[in-house]
């Protein structure tokens, strides 16, 4: 050690004025001596010993993990600075000794004076230091023999170079450490490498952290995905195949990586010809059919090409038909809203209707819903379905009489895509499909064409659809509920439905009453309605006049709950404030006898259907009575048509001759 160093060291913190002390601005580099300004002006001078804080009274997540980093550092350069006597040292951004790498003599020696890992060598710790300094200044600084402020260093000379990435963040230093009064020529371009090596390392651990978590957070999001995802390179091999595709292809998704994917499958895969034409698809509908399995899938195949345009890889997208059709429904399709509770009635025969009902529910088997308009068929309907095993599946509703013959054909049976009637048009599934795992709601059912019956009778006994244009068949799994205003029994003795249908539709047959026989019921549903249109029209508190309310207790009621909500919605659109007091009685064939022959409309109105026995009466004399091309003009039925003319009564005159 050299005397002089000691001595001006001595005297500058013995000295009453330490920014005097010339001889050691001399000999003394300036961020040592600026080292020794802050330790003397805190009071702490010169120290036999480290301080207490050692790396055990510092919380663990402060400590970054460095052993993988000290072997890598130890086979390339510590035999270097073994040579030499010299140990190389890792620092944390905190200053504390984290890796220690020299020969055993050597580290016997630093533990002897208190150097081990954990020990902090901040300079309120450590003192002048040249680990602290290179923290502070992020420059490579050498400290020797004196020129520490701890006596157990006075004989070591350490070099130190920070670690600094190059986003400016400081993560600790690299430093060499040996004993004598000189530091070696080798040091400096020693620890530099050192800490360049350490820096790339790190850097390359933290790349290696953040691909792994990335991978990691990509293979959460792929896992997650309702749909099947399958990677598969220009070599068959699988390269990726997420849980969703293993369970549909039934394979393991482990095991199967790597794999070709034509052994994982029992089928040509659908996927291998994009590797020679690179023309992908989207959402095409897939049957696959082989003594193993059978899939029906919505598939999506994306060509990956590299930089000289061929297909690298291909990914494929695909999902269970079955849950797309749930998903069409949830978002668009028909919806059962309405439950049992909802039904309103004390009557002992529409309470007798919904015991029916509650017990239909249970079973699986098709039902008949039979009642006059407006009797409630569509709400009794869903609430089978909600009060069903299928209320988790879709409900389904058609009207079979307000769409023509072609219409309801395709409605029902779907139509497989390609080139119709020189239009592009693309395939979709017919409510018996959509209807899948739940329940198919057919109203109106005796307005079906004959030559749909036999149809639909044959998809009830196969359980199978064929759509229109195609050859596949499809396997379908819904209930039925079917509901008609009309006695199909006496439709079957005029030929215009068929027995052998009746008799599938009927396996559970529930009559639901008219309005005029549930004795009590009216004023219960005009007291619920009333309810829910004071709620509609803001109207807290109204009442219906004790005259009024007896008319609507005295009145038919030919178009039954649908005609009473009605007419109790009329009541509170005319309500003055609170009460009614000039409503006449609810006798619909006369109450609105002045609106309909207003004369600002410059006609005499009538209801709609007064229009439709017009149009049907003109219409069947402009074709000479012929049934057919009435139907075609009318662009309905025959049996519809045939329908029409009974309920309105309309007779059939056929000119003179014909």
């Amino acid at each position: 050690m050299s005397a002089d160093l000691r001595d001006v060291r001595d005297s500058f913190f013995a000295a009453g004025s330490a920014r005097r002390n010339r001889s050691a601005s001399s000999i003394v580099q300036p961020c040592v001596l600026e080292s020794w300004h802050r330790i003397r002006d805190s009071g702490q001078g010169i120290t036999d010993t480290f301080g207490l804080l050692s790396l055990g009274e510092i919380a663990p997540d402060d400590v970054p993990q460095t052993s993988d980093i000290g072997s890598i550092i130890h086979e390339a350069m510590v035999p270097i600075p073994e040579r030499h006597g010299g140990c190389l040292c890792f620092y944390d951004q905190n200053g504390s000794l984290s890796e220690l790498h020299c020969d055993d003599a050597v580290k016997a020696a630093l533990i002897d004076r208190g150097i081990s890992t954990g020990i902090s060598f901040l300079e309120t710790i450590a003192g002048t230091n040249a680990v602290d300094l290179t923290l502070r200044t992020r420059a490579t600084v050498a400290t020797v023999g004196a020129q520490h402020t701890c006596r157990l260093l006075d004989d070591l000379w350490m070099v130190a170079c920070p670690l600094i990435f190059p986003d400016a963040e400081l993560r600790g230093a690299v430093a060499l450490i040996g004993t004598g009064e000189d530091v070696p020529a080798f040091s400096h371009q020693m620890v530099a490498g050192a800490a360049k090596l350490m820096t790339s390392h790190l850097r390359n651990l933290d790349l290696t952290r953040k691909l792994s978590q990335l991978l990691q957070e990509q293979k959460a999001i792929i896992d997650s995905i309702s749909d099947g995802l399958l990677v598969v390179a220009r070599d068959g091999n699988v390269q990726h195949l997420n849980s969703h595709a293993a369970r549909i292809l039934g394979v393991d998704p482990v095991l199967s990586v790597g794999r070709k994917f034509s052994e994982l499958i029992d089928f040509d895969p659908i996927i291998y010809p994009l590797f020679q034409n690179g023309t992908g698809y989207k959402d095409e509908e897939l049957l696959i059919r082989t003594p193993m399995r059978t899939l029906h899938l919505s598939d999506t195949a994306v060509p990956i090409k590299d930089d000289a345009g061929n297909v690298a890889s291909i990914v494929n997208t695909f999902r269970e038909f079955s849950d797309l059709q749930k998903v069409a429904h949830r978002l668009g399709g028909t919806r059962a809203v309405y439950r049992f509770e909802d039904i309103v009635g004390h009557s002992a025969k529409i309470q007798s209707a919904v015991r029916a009902a509650r017990k239909a529910a249970r079973t699986d088997g098709s039902i008949l819903l039979l009642g006059e308009s407006g009797t409630g068929k569509k709400l009794f309907a869903q609430a089978i379905h909600l009060g069903s095993g299928r209320a988790n599946g879709p409900f389904v509703a058609i009207n079979c009489a307000a769409l023509s013959r072609d219409l309801i054909e395709e409605e029902l049976f779907g139509r497989v895509g390609g080139v119709i009637d020189g239009v592009n048009r693309a395939g979709r599934p017919g409510k018996f499909e959509l209807a899948a795992e739940g329940t198919l709601f057919l109203d109106e059912i005796s307005a079906m064409p004959l030559d749909l019956q036999v149809k639909l009778l044959e998809v009830l006994q196969e359980r199978s659809v064929v759509r229109l244009g195609g050859a596949q068949s499809f396997s379908v799994n819904f209930r039925l509920i079917a509901a008609s205003n009309t006695p199909l029994v006496s439709l079957v003795e005029s030929g215009e439905f068929r027995r052998d249908l009746l008799f599938r539709l009927s396996v559970i047959d529930i009559v639901l009453p008219p309005l005029r026989e549930r004795q009590g019921d009216v004023d219960l549903l005009v007291s619920h309605y009333m309810e829910k249109y004071a709620s509609d029209h803001s109207r807290d508190n109204w009442s219906i006049p004790t005259d009024t309310m007896a008319s609507l207790r005295a009145y038919n009621w030919p178009g039954n709950v649908r005609e009473l909500q009605n007419a109790v919605e009329r009541l509170s659109n005319n309500a003055n404030d609170f009460s009614i007091s000039d409503i006449e009685s609810p006798d619909f064939t006369t109450v609105d006898r002045k609106i309909y022959e207003n004369p600002a409309f410059g006609f005499r109105l009538r209801p709609l259907q007064d229009h439709e026995k017009d149009i049907i009466d003109k219409t069947l004399k402009m074709v000479g009575y012929n049934m057919s091309k009435a139907a075609r003009e009318l662009r309905i039925s025959k049996v519809t048509l045939y329908k029409k003319i009974k309920d309105y009564s309309i007779e059939l005159r056929r000119p003179i001759g014909s």
